[in-house]
C-alpha cells in the first residue's frame, strides 16, 4: 500500500506519549524505536498485521558488531537515501557500537521517537546530540509524493 508523507506524519505522531516498552508496538500501550516504526507502518497498511521481528536484547547494540537495526529496516524495505531527510524517512543513529536508535522524520525538523531514557514515545526537534548521532536516512519504500 502505498502512502503520503503527511499521512507517516499524522500516524507517528498519534504515538506521542505511548510509554516505551522493550520488544513492543502497541499504540497507546507500549513500544520501543524499531516498534513505533512497525506499528506506524503496520497501522498504514504497509506492514501485515503480525509483523514483528524476533525478540532481541535490550543490551544487544552494547557489546556486538552487529547491524541488526539496519538489517532489520532493509528486511521491511527501508533503503539508505542521501541528501536531506524528508517528511516519513526513517531517520538512524549510533548508540554504542553500533546503529541502535530508530525514529520518523516529520518533515518539519522534528522527529518522533521511542526513546528509553524518556520513558516513553515524543517528538523532538532534530538537533543538537541527536542530529549528531545520526548516521543515516533511510528512505519508505511505500512513500508516493
Amino acid at each position: 500500500m502505498d502512502v503520503t508523507r503527511k499521512q507517516i506524519a499524522e500516524e507517528a505522531l498519534r504515538w506521542v506519549g505511548t510509554p516505551f516498552q522493550h520488544n513492543q508496538s502497541c499504540l497507546g500501550k507500549g513500544c520501543d524505536c524499531i516498534g513505533l516504526v512497525i506499528g506506524v507502518f503496520r497501522n498504514l497498511g504497509c506492514l501485515p498485521a503480525n509483523y514483528f521481528p524476533e525478540p532481541y536484547s535490550q543490551q544487544w547494540h552494547a557489546h556486538k558488531n552487529e547491524e541488526l537495526l539496519l538489517h532489520r529496516s532493509a528486511a521491511m524495505g527501508f533503503m539508505p537515501k542521501t541528501g536531506q531527510p524528508e517528511g516519513g524517512d526513517l531517520l538512524v543513529f549510533k548508540f554504542g557500537r553500533v546503529c541502535s536508535h530508530a525514529g520518523i522524520y516529520l518533515g518539519d525538523g522534528s522527529f518522533v521517537h521511542a526513546y528509553f531514557s524518556l520513558h516513553r514515545a515524543v517528538r523532538q526537534p532534530l538537533r543538537g546530540e541527536m542530529q549528531a548521532r545520526m548516521q543515516k536516512v533511510l528512505s519508505c519504500p511505500w512513500v508516493i509524493d
